[in-house]
């Protein structure tokens, strides 16, 4: 079943945690009203869809997968994170002539969303900062809720290793079409695909 909404990963990671009931918490992703405050949202510019999921689910501390649903590398509160992560020497800020706001990371790389005002607005990037000394800005979802569904479709395809790689990378060409994602973006998560499985 391919998985489309916040509802939808929210379900799964609930029903997937069970097998870990040591780490239930950080692979959650529950109803969590007040995630983040007014003068964040201000500060930082955030889009409307990812404000909506960020103020209705609990992101800070829980990961899909290898993305890590805020922006610091340690677990603290989802506001605090995303001022450390988007302000003075942070990565993000290193990145000339691109306004993104960091809201999530993969590995040690980020993942950004175009804040509200601007032409792509909503829109999800991979910011690679790993791959070579030119870092790489991948888009890689239409909006947040989009890229929380193609994560927790990853970890799903993942689960089952008896199709193997093969039928893995068939799953995400079904889910990619489905969510709508371009050439560019179903790449990016075929590739986090075979990582995976």
């Amino acid at each position: 079943m391919i998985l489309k909404t916040v509802g939808d990963v929210s379900r799964y990671t609930i029903k997937l945690s069970y097998s870990f009931p040591s780490i239930l918490a950080e692979m959650a992703v529950v109803p969590d009203v007040g995630g983040i405050s007014d003068d964040v949202i201000s500060i930082l510019d955030l889009p409307p869809k990812y404000v909506s999921i960020a103020r209705e689910f609990r992101l800070a501390g829980v990961s899909i997968g290898f993305f890590s649903l805020w922006p610091s590398a340690i677990n603290e509160p989802l506001g605090q994170s995303m001022m450390k992560e988007n302000s003075g020497e942070s990565l993000i800020k290193k990145l000339k002539g691109t306004h993104l706001v960091a809201v999530g990371r993969y590995e040690a790389n980020l993942i950004c969303v175009a804040p509200s005002g601007s032409s792509n607005s909503d829109h999800v990037y991979h910011l690679n900062t790993m791959a070579s000394s030119n870092w790489e800005l991948t888009s890689i979802a239409k909006d947040f809720e989009i890229f929380l569904a193609l994560a927790a479709n990853v970890r799903q395809a993942s689960d089952d290793v008896d199709r193997g790689i093969k039928g893995g990378l068939e799953a995400a060409e079904r889910f990619c079409q489905f969510l709508g994602c371009t050439a560019e973006q179903t790449k990016f998560w075929k590739e986090r695909t075979i990582e995976m499985m």
